[in-house]
C-alpha cells in the first residue's frame, strides 16, 4: 500500500502563508491527498487548488475562494462547481442549515441536515472537515464523505463548546444513519 493511501494532510488557512506552502508541497512530495478547511478563503490562491483534493468552505468562504456573491443556496452550488473546475476533486461547501452542496465530477449532490437543536455552532465546521477526513481515510466515496461531514457537524451542533461536542464514534453512526434517511437531492 502507498502513503497516499493510507494518510491525508487537512489544512486550513488560518496559518502563515509559508505554512500552507510548507504544508502543500510536502503533501505533493509524499503524494498525499489534501483536505482544506476554507476558512480565511481570502487566504486561498488559485494556484492552491489544483494540489487540493478536497475543499469544505462555508457558503461566505466559498464566495470569497469562487469571488462571487453568495446570497442563495443556488449560488453556494454554482460557487461548488466553479471550485470544482478550478482542480479540486471535491468541494464540499457547507450551508447554513447544517447541510453542504457536493460538486464532484458526478455533478452536485445536496446532503441535507437532519432537524437537531442547535445550542452552540461554535466547531461545527472543523467537525465536518475532520469527519470528511475520517471517510476518506476509510475509502468511502466523496459523497459518503459529505455525509459523515454533515452528521459530525449535526452533532457538535447540540451541545455548547467545540471538542466536547464532538461525539464518539457510536453517536456519529446513528447520526450518520440519520443523514441517510433524511436523504439527499442530486442535480
Amino acid at each position: 500500500n502507498d502513503a497516499a493511501s493510507e494518510a491525508v494532510l487537512t489544512i486550513d488557512f488560518e496559518v502563515s502563508r509559508e505554512a500552507v506552502e510548507v504544508a502543500l508541497n510536502a503533501a505533493g512530495e509524499r503524494q498525499l491527498r489534501v483536505i482544506a478547511d476554507g476558512s480565511f478563503g481570502q487566504e486561498v490562491r488559485p494556484e492552491d487548488l489544483a494540489r487540493i483534493y478536497a475543499l469544505a468552505p462555508n457558503m461566505m468562504e466559498a464566495g470569497v475562494i469562487a469571488e462571487m456573491e453568495m446570497e442563495s443556496d443556488a449560488d453556494a452550488e454554482r460557487a461548488a462547481r466553479k471550485l470544482h473546475e478550478y482542480g479540486v476533486d471535491a468541494v464540499w461547501v457547507k450551508l447554513s442549515d447544517g447541510g453542504c452542496l457536493l460538486a464532484t465530477d458526478q455533478g452536485t449532490t445536496q446532503i441535507a441536515a437532519p432537524s437537531v437543536e442547535v445550542i452552540d455552532k461554535t466547531g461545527a465546521g472543523d467537525a465536518f472537515t475532520a469527519a470528511a477526513a475520517i471517510a476518506i481515510l476509510e475509502g468511502r466515496t466523496p459523497k459518503e464523505a459529505a455525509i459523515f461531514g454533515v452528521a459530525a457537524s449535526s452533532l457538535a451542533v447540540t451541545t455548547k463548546g467545540s471538542q466536547e461536542a464532538y461525539p464518539d464514534r457510536q453517536e456519529f453512526d446513528v447520526m450518520v444513519e440519520r443523514v441517510l434517511k433524511h436523504g439527499d437531492n442530486n442535480r
